[in-house]
């Protein structure tokens, strides 16, 4: 399976929905935000039984899923294909590592998962938002361990 093998009408359904949470996101309206993530984990889902594994699909999933068990399940799985496959890896470790930190207190392991892909901030240094997010991502899991 190559990097992106997703059908373009899949991929326009994917901005529309994302385009309506981040409006309900803006408004501040929960009730709304809620419907469409729930919708947006769904897409996935959907996705996933079309495509098969894929890391993107994985990632988005756990940005969605509501367990906190199933999120870290998926952002491993997520990883763990990115790597095999030399797709990018660095959004999912830092959504991996802020996981392993605020919600299992492993600051150690969200360590190893962030610097284990530091080589990608070197490459991706065009993606200064990225940069900035594992930056800040990196001082919390510090300040934690000291």
């Amino acid at each position: 399976m190559g990097q992106w093998p997703f059908e373009e009408k899949d991929w326009k359904n994917w901005e529309a929905i994302s385009r309506r949470y981040i409006e309900a996101v803006s408004a501040q309206d929960d009730i709304v935000c809620d419907s469409i993530a729930r919708e947006m984990y769904g897409t996935m889902v959907r996705l996933e039984k079309k495509y098969g594994e894929h890391p993107w699909i994985l990632e988005h999933k756990a940005d969605f899923a509501r367990n906190r068990q199933e999120k870290r399940a998926l952002y491993e799985r997520a990883l763990e294909l990115a790597v095999e496959r030399g797709h990018a890896t660095l959004t999912i470790r830092i959504w991996l590592a802020d996981l392993l930190l605020d919600k299992f207190d492993d600051a150690v392991a969200a360590l190893r998962v962030l610097t284990d892909g530091q080589h990608e901030v070197v490459e991706q240094a065009s993606e200064m938002d990225w940069i900035r997010m594992y930056q800040e991502t990196f001082e919390r899991i510090n300040g934690r361990l000291n």
